[in-house]
This record gives structure tokens, C-alpha cells and sequence, in this order.
């Protein structure tokens, strides 16, 4: 029976994967939409920031825009939970878990998998940041 179970959970869990993937590809090809959404930090690591976007329950790691990894990357300090962001000023912004952050939610082939990216999107995330202070106020 426990085998059985795995395999049902297996096909449930590739099944949600690509139902995901399908949803952003026709947004970006058919529909020529980008999808920024507000992303929650969970938890800073060596290998990075792991974020979710609550409005889709999408959990992944963060990634910097092709752009700007060219010059800078994401820095992460594990001992005090923070991380360091590329930003447009000489300090670069610091993210700590609970943090909004808006990104963007790309669909594409990596390594013929498909996969969901999550990009850092700094010009969006200040705004991310104002209206989670305001939502907060407001309660």
C-alpha cells in the first residue's frame, strides 16, 4: 500500500508541476503578459534566498536577472538570516525572512526540464515593500 501511495503522490505532485508551467508559458507566449507578483522570503541559505508566491503557492530559489548577475549576485550571511540584493544605489538592499520582494514568474526549459524561475525584480520590490507597510497600518 505505501508504494502505491508514493506513486500517487509522485504523479500528483508532476501533474501540479506541469499544470504551473502550462499556465505561465501561455501567459508569456499567447498572452505577452509578464507576471510580477509579491513573494514572501522564507529562509536565507548558503545557496541562497527561498522564496514563495503566496497567490499561486509557488515556493523556489531566487534568482537575479540576467542583466545585473553579469556584475553583481545575490550575497547571503546565514549567521544573522540576511541577504544582500543588487540595487541601483552603491548599498545594496538587505532582505531579511518575512520580507516582500516582488519578482517575476518565468516558464522555461532548463536542462530539457520545465521549470518555473523566480527573478528578482528591484524596481518593483520598493513598491512591494511601501504597500505591506501600508497593509500592516491599516489593521
Amino acid at each position: 500500500m505505501n508504494r502505491k501511495n508514493r506513486m500517487a503522490q509522485l504523479a500528483s505532485q508532476a501533474s501540479t508541476s506541469f499544470n504551473t508551467y502550462s499556465y505561465f508559458k501561455v501567459l508569456q507566449e499567447k498572452h505577452k503578459q509578464l507576471s510580477f507578483q509579491t513573494a514572501v522570503v522564507m529562509r536565507i541559505t548558503q545557496a541562497g534566498v527561498y522564496v514563495m508566491v503566496q497567490k499561486y503557492g509557488i515556493e523556489g530559489l531566487l534568482a537575479v536577472n540576467e542583466d545585473i548577475e553579469q556584475t553583481q549576485r545575490i550575497e547571503t550571511n546565514t549567521d544573522k538570516e540576511e541577504a544582500y540584493l543588487p540595487s541601483e544605489g552603491d548599498f545594496p538592499q538587505v532582505l531579511k525572512v518575512f520580507d516582500p520582494i516582488n519578482v517575476q514568474i518565468i516558464a522555461k526549459m532548463v536542462e530539457f526540464r520545465r521549470s518555473i524561475l523566480l527573478i528578482y525584480s528591484p524596481e518593483k520590490t520598493k513598491s512591494a515593500k511601501s504597500s505591506a507597510k501600508k497593509a500592516k497600518k491599516q489593521k
